[in-house]
């Protein structure tokens, strides 16, 4: 039952509990339409914290078919994409090259809503599992530029690389493919 009946001047209050014998201040805090009490209380000795237990060395099965798993699982990759949907029609995507130093960043026009895209996590592809991870905002050019207007500046439209909205979507041409290489 989440709820006693039981008066509580009546209840036992356990011996961490706060009661008025070993409350040292008392503070009353009204924010935001709600009262917080606020009570310094005696410091209650507590034993110790046990040592964690030793950590227990892996048997050579173990080791074996751990190392088995590990040789049998597909390579993963993680594709971590930033991306601004403009208009709902067109999308800037952002991306940077993970573990190359110095690092380096990238970006592509495409004219497909990448909300759409959310529910795609993982695709396979030969012997390689890719997972996406999406950070997706949006932008509405006629706010954005009524937004600026109204502060006496001019909204910088995006620069798309394309004439949105196209009926197909962008094929990459053998000179961008520099630039995004082939899964493979």
């Amino acid at each position: 039952m989440p709820f006693s009946s039981t008066p509580l001047s009546v209840r036992k209050l356990s011996k961490h509990q706060p009661n008025h014998e070993n409350i040292l201040k008392s503070k009353i805090v009204y924010r935001d339409g709600q009262k917080f009490t606020l009570q310094e209380i005696v410091p209650v000795d507590l034993p110790p914290i046990p040592e964690p237990p030793a950590p227990k060395p892996l048997t050579e099965e173990q080791l074996a078919a751990r190392a088995t798993r590990y040789a049998a699982a597909e390579k993963q990759v993680m594709l971590m994409l930033s991306a601004t949907v403009y208009d709902s029609t067109q999308t800037l995507i952002r991306w940077s090259s993970h573990g190359e130093v110095p690092v380096r960043t990238f970006q592509a026009w495409s004219n497909v809503n990448f909300h759409h895209l959310t529910s795609l996590q993982r695709f396979k592809k030969k012997d390689t599992i890719y997972s996406f991870m999406f950070g997706i905002g949006d932008e509405d050019t006629a706010k954005s530029a009524a937004r600026f207007a109204r502060h006496g500046r001019t909204y910088p439209p995006p620069p798309f690389q394309y004439s949105p909205p196209i009926a197909a979507p962008i094929q990459p041409s053998k000179s961008s493919s520099a630039i995004l290489p082939p899964l493979t």
